[in-house]
Order: structure tokens, then sequence, then C-alpha cells
């Protein structure tokens, strides 16, 4: 079924798509028609489950949770957007764009587990060996991820050592070559 639809200036005004270039990201206008494209798909997808499947959730978190659901794999596709991009989509705080992402993964996680796995990938194959050749450093934005990675490291390797924030740095974390190792071949990075 191709659907198209048109949204007037009077129905989505130049400083409506401004506030949504930005919430996304977006660094050029022309790509906001893109982003349309996959947010009205989500949307139009999220009522086919609300007439097909059990009607709407009950209550305003798994609302919240069912849709960012349907971004995950009709907007961000092939990865699990940042608590920063949550935030930005749902205007709620950043604790609270946390609590939403880790709730939505568990809910969800065998329809959004591959762009979990994704992005969790994307931080083990950007990692960098330490000045010091003692450790691999790696940077994480997401608070979802970093959980994610040592749960792997909890369940598979209990007796290694965690991820930890590398000393004075806001974002950038460090962990041991073993526990490395044990992520990149949970993850199939050679």
């Amino acid at each position: 079924m191709n659907i198209t639809i048109t949204l007037t200036d009077d129905e989505f005004p130049k400083e409506q798509q401004k506030v949504i270039q930005s919430a996304l990201g977006l660094q050029k206008e022309a790509d906001l028609d893109s982003a349309m494209r996959k947010l009205c798909k989500a949307a139009a997808l999220e009522y086919v489950n609300m007439f097909v499947e059990e009607g709407m959730p009950t209550s305003a978190d798994e609302v919240r949770q069912e849709r960012l659901c349907f971004l995950i794999e009709n907007y961000y596709r092939d990865r699990v957007p940042s608590e920063s991009e949550v935030t930005a989509i749902f205007q709620l705080t950043k604790p609270q764009s946390r609590t939403l992402l880790s709730k939505t993964i568990s809910r969800h996680r065998n329809k959004i587990g591959g762009q979990v796995r994704a992005s969790a990938a994307v931080v083990i194959r950007a990692a960098k060996k330490s000045s010091d050749k003692t450790t691999w450093e790696m940077v994480i934005k997401s608070e979802v991820i970093l959980e994610e990675l040592n749960l792997i490291v909890a369940e598979q390797g209990p007796t290694l050592k965690r991820i930890r924030l590398k000393r004075g740095s806001a974002g950038q974390y460090e962990v041991e070559e073993d526990t490395y190792n044990l992520l990149k071949n949970e993850y199939g990075i050679g």
C-alpha cells in the first residue's frame, strides 16, 4: 500500500518545522521531508496496531513506550536513540528519558533487540587502545547502552571488571583488555 499525505503551511507552519528539525538534530531543512515520512509511517503503524492488536495502552507511560518503540523501528531503524534524543522528542527530563528508554527496551526487546545490539556494537567497534596500552577507551553517549554492555559482562564474565567512567571525563569510559575481548566476541567483532 502506497500512501501519500500533504501537510499545508497552515497545518504545519515553518516555525513548527524548525522546532521538529532541531529536536531531531537535522542539519539541513531538506532532511525534514525524509524524517517526516519515517515519522508518519511510525504514527500510521501505531494506529494500525491500535486497531488490530490489543487497542490502546492504558497508561501514559505505556503509550510513550509504544510510541518510542515505533520510532526506533521506523525512524531510527538501525539504532537506539540516546537519552538526549529522547529528551528532545518527548520533552522529558534526562532521567525521565533514561527510564522511558530502559522500560521500552525491556518491554519490547523482541522487537527492537537488533537495534540495541547494533548500538552497543558501534561503541565496541569505535573503542581505541589507551595511550598506556593497558586498557581500551570508548565513548558512550547513552547510559542505557552502558548498562547493556555491563549486563553482558556480568552474565558472560562475572569475574571480569565492568566498564567504568574514565577519571575526569564526562562520557569516555575505559575497560580492561579481557573485558573488551569478551564484548568483541559477544558482538561478533573481529
